[in-house]
């Protein structure tokens, strides 16, 4: 290689002279002359090979002009902004945090969690040790262990001092254990047997719920498989072998490109018998929209059995909540989803407003355009890379039923080589079309956000009327085989281009939740949903608060409002947010459990305690059977083997502390009664005799000695068979 050419890959982009879109110091005429003469040139310079046709600067920068309007009209609107500014004012993130996982929800989770501690033998749970478990549970995927009980270890290589300051390992491991997200024995058994989500149902409809009423993406959002990857055996798994996650729980998301804010999430079904299809479930989340989806499934052309009907669902709600302030949205899908028979239906049931972008399979391409498809198909089998053909969809006209009935009326005296099949009127839908664009290999694009109707069925790639149909010209980055440090740039049409660049948001948002996951291998199905779920609700939790930043910095940019309601500082990255969420949930944990440890350490003097006696009076066992003072004052005749040695007189111990410490025996009525007779022995009543001799059966202080330990000698470890007599 030559090392000219070698020097020039290496040179940085930034010192771009001829760049494909000009130098920002070169005039308008001189940056149009490099673009057009560009094109198709060799030139490290420019990032790479540039490969494709001549194409016009203008229709190039109208298809820059729509990729970038597209992310300039992308974000979310929140829909509860003041309930969301006021939490964040309260608790920072940790009250965005709450907004999904609410109080009431969390006092739920007690009432299905402690039954299930009290049958394991463990006391019932606050509400501030659940909050502890939880900022903990999220605290693993901050810094990941293979095992729990590591995080409690001594060795300094694994223990954390977070863990082990919040909260006891045995109690940790033990909420773990008994987490429940569901009424415990109100399930009836044949919604067990036909749901296999029937554990996690109600808390799963609840965060469905605060995912779609906070926010609501406005420009590009995409549809695509979410999946939870676990090892429980359940009819809810699914096994793809070609996703990383083979065996996982699928779930139908739709996510905002520039945000990643979890808009729609709803599961696929899978071993659900409740009901037939999945439109009835959600209508029964959200009955609002029962009404307008029956009626479309009504008209035909949408079948409320199968999941499309759901997909239309999914994105005919956003509109339902709140027009794009631009008027138009757009959801960008892969080959599994994208079809004109979907497509139609979402414009209409969001009255023109979301548009499709989309990879389409061949057998997914509608029976009036399939032919043409098939023919643009073969006919790029073996063109350049970067060649593509425009086929125009085609729809019906009118009542299919009465032309078909009208054409066998006019062919029915007619011999069988007379007549001819029946063809429905069709006509090209308008702003639909099929890209096929000859890449590595051929791939099929469909889109309904055309800027016209093309003119014809199929159009050449190269022609003006195909690149200004598809909104334009752009550039793509491929790995052609001809350059080692940079990728080629390849033309395309700025709906390629478009897809190429948002179609990724369900997977960036799966790859930021894979970047610190708050899942472990587990085997019980409800545990994995459930720290899916917490994951879900810091990344919602996350965008809103990137969105209320970006707002109070642009406050502050322009009105220069030192006062505003949001403090104004830099945005906090995931694993901050993350950190601080963890810190506040453990926050009253922690205080809790260092006043324990204060108050266990604490030693004061028993002197302190129970008051100190200069009387010298002290209890001893006694040889023999002694009559016990006080109760010989109350006409008992008990006796007792314990004696004071400064009296001489027998004791019971009750009866040594209530005269003796009586400042201690205030509050007990019966003590009290007991010494008031001792009062009044004193003024009148007779005196129990006494004995005059010395009493030696008391032990003295100085005699008293410690019990002799009894020791037992260990038992052989041989143990002698005992021996059986034969049978005579």
């Amino acid at each position: 290689m030559d090392i000219e050419l070698l020097l020039s890959e290496w040179e940085p982009e930034g010192n771009d002279r001829h760049g494909s879109q000009g130098n920002e110091n070169d005039s308008e005429e001189e940056s149009k002359g490099d673009d057009a003469e560009c094109v198709g040139r060799d030139d490290g310079a420019v990032g790479g090979t540039m490969i494709g046709p001549r194409v016009d600067p203008d229709i190039l920068r109208v298809g820059q002009r729509y990729i970038d309007g597209l992310e300039a009209e992308g974000g979310i609107t929140l829909l509860q902004e003041e309930k969301a500014m006021r939490a964040f004012r309260e608790k920072g993130i940790l009250g965005l945090f709450a907004l999904f996982f609410t109080r009431k929800l969390r006092n739920t989770l007690l009432q299905w969690i402690n039954p299930r501690l009290r049958e394991n033998g463990t006391p019932d749970i606050t509400l501030r040790e659940l909050n502890a478990y939880i900022g903990l549970e999220i605290a693993t995927s901050l810094c990941p262990l293979n095992r729990l009980r590591d995080y409690w270890s001594t060795n300094e290589l694994y223990g954390h001092p977070l863990f082990q300051s919040t909260m006891q390992r045995d109690l940790f491991l033990g909420i773990r254990a008994a987490i429940t997200l569901h009424p415990t024995d109100t399930v009836p058994e044949e919604v067990k047997q036909r749901d296999p989500l029937w554990h996690c149902r109600s808390i799963l409809n609840n965060i469905l719920k605060k995912c779609a009423l906070l926010a609501v993406p406005n420009g590009v959002s995409a549809l695509d498989e979410s999946s939870i990857r676990t090892k429980a055996r359940s009819a809810a798994r699914t096994f793809i072998p070609s996703k990383p996650d083979k065996y996982a729980v699928r779930f139908y998301a739709l996510v905002d490109w520039k945000t990643l804010y979890v808009h729609g999430l709803f599961d696929n079904g899978s071993g659900n018998t409740t009901v037939e299809g999945h439109l009835e479930r959600y209508t029964a989340i959200f009955p609002e929209m029962r009404r307008p989806i029956a009626g479309r499934c009504a008209e035909g052309g949408l079948n409320s059995k199968k999941a499309t009907a759901l997909w239309v669902a999914m994105l005919a709600r956003q509109n339902q909540q709140l027009p794009a302030p631009s008027g138009k949205r757009v959801v960008v899908m892969d080959s599994y989803y994208t079809r004109h028979g979907l497509a139609k239906p979402i414009l209409e049931m969001t009255t023109g407003e979301t548009r499709v972008i989309g990879t389409c399979r061949l057998n997914y391409v509608d029976s009036l355009s399939r032919s043409s498809v098939e023919a643009a198909v073969l006919a790029l089998q073996h063109a350049e890379r970067d060649s593509w053909k425009l086929v125009a969809a085609m729809e019906v006209v009118g009542d299919v039923k009465a032309a078909e009935k009208e054409h066998k009326r006019r062919e029915k005296g007619l011999k069988k080589a007379q007549k001819t099949p029946f063809v429905p009127p069709q006509q090209r839908s308008a702003n639909a079309g099929y890209i096929v664009f000859r890449d590595k290999r051929v791939v099929i694009f469909y889109t309904n956000d055309l800027t016209a109707t093309p003119s014809i069925n199929v159009l050449d790639g190269s022609s003006r009327e195909a690149q200004m149909c598809c909104n334009g010209m752009g550039f793509i980055k491929r790995w052609t085989g001809t350059e080692v440090f940079r990728r080629s740039k390849v033309c395309a049409p700025a709906i390629v281009c478009a897809y190429n660049k948002y179609m990724n948001a369900v997977d960036r948002f799966d790859q930021l939740r894979s970047t610190n996951p708050t899942r472990r291998r587990e085997k019980r199905l409800q545990m994995s949903i459930f720290t899916w779920l917490l994951d879900v609700a810091i990344h919602n939790a996350y965008a809103i608060y990137q969105v209320i930043i970006a707002a109070a910095n642009g406050h502050a940019a322009t009105d220069n409002a030192n006062d505003h309601e949001v403090e104004v500082s830099a945005p906090k990255s995931l694993r901050e947010a993350k950190e601080e969420i963890v810190n506040l949930l453990v926050a009253a944990q922690h205080m809790h459990m260092q006043s324990l440890r204060h108050r266990a350490n604490h030693r004061e003097p028993i002197e302190d305690i129970v008051g100190s006696d200069q009387s010298q009076h002290m209890l001893t066992r006694s040889r023999g059977k002694l009559l016990c003072l006080l109760c010989s004052i109350r006409g008992g005749k008990n006796r007792v083997k314990y004696a004071c040695t400064r009296c001489r007189r027998g004791y019971h111990v009750e009866c040594f502390m209530a005269i003796h410490y009586k400042h201690m025996m205030s509050e007990n009525a019966a003590v009290m009664d007991a010494l008031s007779a001792v009062i009044l022995t004193t003024s009148g009543m007779p005196i129990s005799k006494t004995r005059h001799r010395q009493n030696t059966s008391i032990i003295e202080p100085c005699d008293l000695e410690l019990p002799k330990l009894v020791i037992r000698e260990p038992a052989s470890g041989i143990r002698k068979r005992r021996r059986i007599s034969p049978a005579v």
